[in-house]
């Protein structure tokens, strides 16, 4: 299975290139990759406009196809370039990744093409695993101008995954604690923190 990192947002809120937002001292991005390395080794790729910045990182890195079409582009630019059939997205700004939670998802993903977490009532679409099967129906949605991450979930076979199952992982869902302001920094720092007493 391929990880890929989705890094090619504004970061308006925040901004800076959310991508290189300190934690401990650590750009995020650095962060994620740590966590990923054991498990998918090489097939990590980061969607970015700006692979320049990424190139120390000695990862791969991948221009959207096509251009301003938000998260949904990214999603779709992955899934063409992948060898794999499933892949593993994520945002660049969710530092606590657990790797028992993407790995109970991956045994979910049978006979399915997407497998997405439900977290507080809401998919959480850009943390899950998408396959192949779904290149045709994002790129009509990025045709008609439906770019969000979901716009195609009707067009797919789609496993949603209860929060239950993440809580009894991670008690305080902090796999999906996303860094978009300067504030959630402050939040994660404290996180940090309290895992470290």
């Amino acid at each position: 299975m391929h990880a890929i990192i989705l890094a090619g947002g504004k970061s308006s809120r925040m901004k800076r290139n959310k991508s290189f937002v300190r934690l401990n001292n650590q750009p995020l991005i650095e962060i994620i990759i740590n966590r990923l390395k054991p498990v998918f080794n090489d097939n990590i790729t980061i969607i970015t406009n700006e692979p320049e910045l990424y190139q120390y990182l000695n990862v791969n890195t991948q221009s959207d196809l096509i251009k301003n079409r938000g998260p949904l582009g990214g999603i779709y630019t992955g899934l063409i370039i992948s060898d794999f059939m499933y892949n593993f997205f994520l945002p660049c700004d969710t530092p606590f990744i657990n790797m028992e939670a993407i790995n109970y998802m991956v045994k979910e993903k049978e006979d399915y093409d997407v497998i997405v977490p439900i977290i507080r009532g809401y998919i959480e679409p850009l943390y899950g695993i998408y396959s192949k099967s779904c290149i045709e129906p994002i790129h009509k949605c990025l045709l008609e101008d439906k770019l969000k991450a979901k716009s195609f979930f009707d067009k797919v076979k789609v496993k949603t995954i209860s929060e239950s199952i993440f809580k009894a992982i991670d008690p305080q869902l902090k796999m999906f604690t996303n860094i978009n302001t300067p504030e959630h920094l402050e939040t994660a720092q404290e996180i940090l923190g309290n895992d470290m007493i």
